[in-house]
């Protein structure tokens, strides 16, 4: 079940290229699925706090016959400031816990940005990073490629990470346009694939021109050609959204 949430974690605008965009307030609710089974449900809010910094928050937790067995949730936070067109991470959390709550797995990193570095633990270890200009957490990295969308950057996309003991590229490929249906209707989407260091590993994501290139289906395909497929199933403009 824990390879089901991570994924959903892991890889998941309006069409005017602007040069005054800012990030889209939204909430939205997305399905788990594999092998023809809904197995979670997953909701990414994005939202802005009365001190004009952005919380980016998902969560998922099993669901339908999946939660009689397995309740553990698995939860992802991004502080962020939004300055100068730049998303600038201030804060980055990651929880699982299992079905009694217990924390199975915690990571978390804090930047410093007056010294340029950033604190990053797992669990019981601890790093201290350098951080360089356009760093971005795991999770900032989603709102991120929608930026760049929303500016009409096109082709391969790339970031720079803060993740556990390193600071490291990654690069989202580009791999053609395509109209997929989902709940929400049909959509005219860009397609990208992250690969991982074994190529039979990767995860696809479809981003929607007419929503903000929000992505609306992520799959996560492994070497044995398993795919855990993501799928949005409802999506609110929140108050204050850019017009």
């Amino acid at each position: 079940m824990k390879i089901y949430l991570i994924s959903f974690l892991m890889l998941i605008s309006n069409g005017a290229f602007a040069d005054n965009w800012q990030p889209p307030l939204f909430k939205a609710k997305y399905a788990v699925s594999a092998m023809g089974l809904t197995l979670a449900e997953g909701t990414r809010n994005l939202t802005k706090q009365p001190d004009g910094s952005y919380f980016f928050h998902t969560i998922a937790k099993p669901t339908g016959v999946v939660s009689i067995f397995r309740e553990d949730t698995i939860e992802e936070n991004s502080y962020f400031l939004f300055e100068n067109t730049q998303l600038k991470p201030l804060l980055y959390e990651y929880k699982h816990l299992d079905n009694k709550k217990n924390l199975k797995k915690h990571k978390k990193v804090v930047f410093n940005w007056e010294n340029n570095q950033a604190i990053s633990i797992e669990n019981k270890k601890e790093w201290t990073l350098p951080l360089e200009n356009g760093t971005v957490d795991f999770l900032l990295s989603q709102i991120s490629l929608m930026q760049d969308l929303g500016l009409n950057k096109r082709g391969d996309q790339h970031y720079v990470i803060a993740d556990e003991d390193e600071i490291k590229p990654y690069t989202i490929q580009f791999e053609k346009e395509e109209i997929i249906e989902t709940a929400l209707g049909k959509f005219k989407t860009l397609k990208f694939i992250r690969r991982a260091k074994n190529p039979k590993r990767y995860s696809s994501l479809w981003c929607a021109v007419d929503l903000k290139f929000l992505p609306i289906r992520i799959e996560h395909t492994e070497p044995n050609d398993h795919t855990v497929s993501v799928e949005i199933k409802t999506l609110e403009w929140l108050t204050g959204e850019p017009k």
